[in-house]
């Protein structure tokens, strides 16, 4: 609940969005549950379409940095590497050499 507000709070301040009834106000949709992440897509129509990548854009900054003030996490796949046989045996050991 706490993601859609700051979404829809953060797309009705955006002067390029819609929302003054002209047009379906802003949505925020629960798309998903994805690999350790909540899938959310914002929707709102814009006063020019030719700008949509820099609206798009100046929200996903503004999205960014809202999400960080509210203490939401955006989580990052992580993945353990394992190396077998380092250093190769026979190779340079304890020398400094890579």
């Amino acid at each position: 609940q706490l993601v859609r507000k700051v979404l829809l709070g953060l797309a009705e301040e955006h002067p390029q969005v819609i929302s003054d009834g002209r047009a379906p106000p802003p949505k925020v949709m629960f798309l998903a549950f994805g690999d350790s992440a909540l899938l959310f897509d914002l929707r709102c129509f814009i006063n020019d379409v030719n700008s949509r990548l820099a609206v798009r854009s100046e929200l996903n900054y503004a999205i960014e940095a809202a999400f960080r003030a509210h203490g939401i996490q955006i989580p990052f796949p992580q993945q353990d590497l394992y190396v077998r046989g380092w250093p190769p045996e026979g190779g340079p050991q304890g020398k400094g050499e890579t």
